[in-house]
């Protein structure tokens, strides 16, 4: 992938990279750090490879398409160069979907918007990503603009008491509740009873109920 490619690239679509192209680049990139790893100088930390000489406006522009579904951190392990870009750039960091630990998202999203992904898998149910979910949930609800809960009932039930905050800034809220079994109990979240109507402008709720959910979407009607 050379520079002349991608600023073609770049240029053909109006300055704005599409999804595909950023991820098949960036993978490619990767599987060449990693089989270059054992050399003890790094192409791709070299001032002079092409990858070097892409402007910071186009690497943003492409790690942001990146980010969308893939984990930023991967941006940390391709050169020195991207790892400092990366770090410094807030937004990359503010999709928190619990498959690494939330922490550093966190702290590198700074006070930007966060949204807040989480899809039942055999992780979801440890103690430790209850935890986790439980944190971010109670005490960046400030900061949640997409909030996306797709989850065994039971665990949603579990983490009923964290959704009772004001969430000021929400306008993307999707929640479904997989029956445990049948008969299973809907989750009915009775103690969200925010003072402030959040702006939300897309919802959906799958096997739950709460009248106060109701009268948030009735409102934006």
């Amino acid at each position: 992938m050379t520079v002349d490619l991608v600023a073609t690239h770049y240029s053909a679509l109006g300055g704005l990279p599409s999804l595909t192209f950023a991820r098949s680049w960036l993978r490619v990139l990767q599987c060449q750090k990693i089989m270059t790893r054992s050399n003890s100088s790094m192409p791709l930390d070299n001032p002079s490879s092409p990858t070097s000489r892409l402007p910071p406006e186009l690497l943003v522009k492409i790690f942001g398409c990146f980010v969308t579904d893939s984990n930023p951190a991967i941006l940390l392990q391709i050169c020195h160069r991207w790892a400092d870009i990366a770090s410094s750039v807030s937004t990359l960091w503010s999709r928190i979907d619990f498959s690494t630990p939330p922490e550093p998202l966190l702290q590198r999203s700074a006070n930007q918007p966060i949204d807040v992904i989480l899809l039942s898998s055999p992780v979801v149910p440890t103690l430790g990503r209850r935890k986790a979910v439980k944190e971010v949930l109670f005490h960046y609800n400030d900061r949640i603009r997409k909030l996306v809960l797709n989850l065994l009932a039971s665990h949603l039930r579990a983490i009923e008491p964290e959704l009772s905050g004001t969430f000021p800034i929400l306008v993307d809220l999707s929640i479904s509740a997989l029956p445990d079994h049948a008969g299973a109990r809907a989750p009915y979240f009775h103690k969200w009873k925010p003072t402030v109507i959040p702006p939300l402008q897309s919802v959906t709720l799958n096997y739950c109920m709460s009248k106060h959910l109701g009268f948030w979407v009735a409102s934006r009607i």
